[in-house]
């Protein structure tokens, strides 16, 4: 193969990693159908128009419990089964139900509402993505760091810096670690944080200063 083949080939490797498949339409509109499902639900819980005995409305806990666990569930299922991360980040971000209430339990809106708030917040991120993938560049002031990630159920990404990983949104900790530099440790949750650049900068051993987690930042052009 000769030299200007091989460099053809290297770019258009390059391009190929570089490409983040955007959401689909069919993606986003599920997420928007749940959202409305869920939000049809729950307006019973502040509409004004009702007559109540007592001032303030209140109903069975039971009402929003199901109503959260239903969507939680259809939001979870509609993502694809390899998008572990951002299935886990839902898992454990969209609330499930009340705490210390039982379904029978009478409630208002002083205790409804930092959960539907909650719910409302994670819709809003996630119909807020044009993208379910981020191909992340990991760079450092030293070259050639091993650099590992770790997903919330135990899986394991690789890259040596400067390098691209393509990942599912989520949350996730890493570790990078190069020879004569102390070792730095993080963590990253890519449906809050924009960004597809994660800078990093040694500190070497011999000194006194504690490296400070990598910065995410967004690249030109952005690739969310």
């Amino acid at each position: 193969m000769s030299f200007d083949t091989k460099c053809i080939v290297l770019l258009l490797g390059l391009l190929v990693q570089e490409s983040v498949p955007p959401a689909t339409s069919a993606q986003t509109k599920q997420i928007t159908d749940i959202h409305r499902e869920f939000s049809a639900r729950t307006s019973e819980f502040t509409n004004p128009t009702k007559k109540y005995w007592g001032g303030r409305p209140r109903y069975p806990a039971g009402d929003l419990n199901n109503a959260l666990t239903q969507a939680k569930s259809e939001l979870i299922a509609s993502f694809p089964p390899e998008a572990g991360p951002l299935r886990d980040y839902v898992q454990a971000h969209f609330p499930s139900r009340m705490e210390g209430r039982k379904d029978t339990d009478k409630v208002d809106m002083r205790e409804c509402g930092p959960y539907i708030s909650s719910a409302q917040s994670m819709f809003g991120l996630l119909e807020g993505m044009n993208a379910l993938q981020v191909n992340l560049t990991i760079d450092s002031n030293q070259n050639q760091a091993n650099f590992t990630l770790h997903s919330a159920t135990g899986r394991s990404w690789s890259q040596i810096t400067k390098g691209q990983l393509l990942l599912w949104r989520g949350e996730y900790k890493y570790d990078l670690a190069r020879s004569g530099q102390k070792t730095i440790s993080g963590s990253l949750d890519l449906v809050t944080q924009p960004g597809n650049l994660l800078v990093c900068t040694f500190v070497p051993e011999g000194a006194t200063d504690t490296p400070m987690p990598c910065q995410l930042k967004t690249s030109t052009p952005a690739n969310q």
